[in-house]
């Protein structure tokens, strides 16, 4: 009895999911001014907005402004707004060219700068050893840095470093006292008290929510890209078929498995004919034409994923066909011939015909190679015999 680990209905809306996510995939790599500012602008305008939220509530509470010095809540408050009112700005106005392809140095200087500079800032005012914004600086970070190179960022983060560092030298000095902004740290010893209670923990887990969630999607993209690449050291990319190294580890784990079950596989040599003279005659455009169509014929005439075709090289293609002896390997290599015979090219209004010549031969013994070798001697000896036919003898 067999267990699927994802039922067939959640592995649709799994995969709808990631699939509603994969417009972001090229924003990670693609570095692009406009796109990425405004992508960064969105992500992070909601932490400035509830830190606004914070202190307009404690600006007309006494309740809660008791908490903050007043003399100095007002001054933050209001360049926070001016930063937040122009992350927003940079966010609409750019929103329509939000595809752009136009390098804009400034604009990304504006908007990283303003970012690390606020949120920089806020953790100074705020504490950074006790308030929680470490994990949104993290979390900031992380996506700029996905979102633009390290060169276009490197202004913004001298400018938080230089804040933070700056701010932790004179607190050490007794120039500057912890969390400037506050009556008291946060973390006093003791419990909690309502107010810190109530933020610390909303912008805790809105943080580790969001900042987890950009670590799974990088994770994903990273996944794909290694997917992506172990495929590319399979595949031949013109033709989609296994390359050559992929398929004699294919015919060497068939050869293994016939010695254990002495059960029949039959090799095919393939070289389509006179693939020079349409090279030299019709272009190589033409011959890669060429090359592709046959790769889908063998797919079309091969039974996907009990035989494997590949790409020998150049214009020669092997084809394994497992369970199956030399009278019906010869069936199939026959069919391939008549398929090709009868397909019809045509490259800037000149048309032609292509053929091919199969050698076959029967592996014995879980020997796939010499197999291999037997099927390329009788792929010769077609080729000099008339070509456009299959020889087994």
């Amino acid at each position: 009895m067999s267990y699927q680990l994802w039922p067939t209905e959640a592995v649709g809306v799994r995969n709808r999911f990631w699939q509603h996510l994969q417009w972001l995939e090229p924003l990670l790599s693609a570095h692009k001014s406009v796109p990425g500012c405004v992508v960064l602008s969105l992500c992070m305008l909601p932490f400035l907005l509830l830190f606004w939220g914070m202190h307009s509530w404690a600006l007309f509470d006494s309740a809660a402004g008791q908490f903050y010095r007043r003399e100095l809540l007002m001054p933050v408050q209001s360049l926070l707004t001016i930063n937040i009112l122009l992350l927003a700005g940079i966010a609409v106005l750019y929103w329509p060219r939000y595809r752009s392809e136009q390098s804009r140095p400034l604009l990304v200087l504006v908007t990283t700068c303003t970012l690390f500079f606020t949120l920089s800032g806020l953790t100074v005012l705020y504490g950074h050893k006790d308030a929680p914004l470490a994990i949104v600086q993290l979390g900031l970070l992380l996506l700029a840095r996905g979102l633009f190179t390290t060169r276009q960022l490197l202004p913004a983060l001298v400018i938080a470093a230089l804040l933070v560092l700056g701010t932790e030298a004179l607190v050490a000095l007794g120039k500057l006292r912890y969390a400037p902004l506050l009556v008291e740290p946060i973390f006093t010893g003791g419990t909690l008290n309502w107010w810190w209670d109530i933020w610390v923990r909303v912008i805790y887990n809105i943080a580790v929510l969001l900042f987890s969630a950009m670590l799974f999607f990088l994770f994903w993209i990273m996944d794909r890209r290694q997917a992506q690449l172990e495929q590319l050291t399979r595949v031949d990319t013109l033709t989609g078929l296994l390359n050559r190294t992929t398929f004699m580890r294919q015919l060497e784990e068939e050869g293994r498995k016939q010695l254990r079950t002495q059960r029949p596989a039959s090799v095919l040599m393939c070289d389509i004919d006179h693939f020079k003279q349409i090279n030299d005659n019709h272009g190589h455009a033409a011959g890669d034409l060429v090359l592709q169509r046959f790769g889908e014929l063998l797919r079309n005439a091969t039974r996907h994923p009990v035989d494997v075709a590949g790409r020998f090289g150049g214009e020669e293609f092997v084809v394994l066909l497992p369970e199956t002896d030399l009278p019906n390997a010869r069936v199939v290599a026959e069919r391939i011939c008549e398929q090709l015979r009868d397909e019809h090219f045509e490259v800037d209004g000149k048309s032609f015909r292509v053929t091919v010549s199969i050698g076959l031969a029967e592996a014995r013994d879980g020997n796939g190679e010499r197999a291999l070798r037997i099927a390329d001697e009788h792929l010769y000896r077609a080729k000099h015999t008339g070509r456009d036919r299959v020889m087994s003898y």
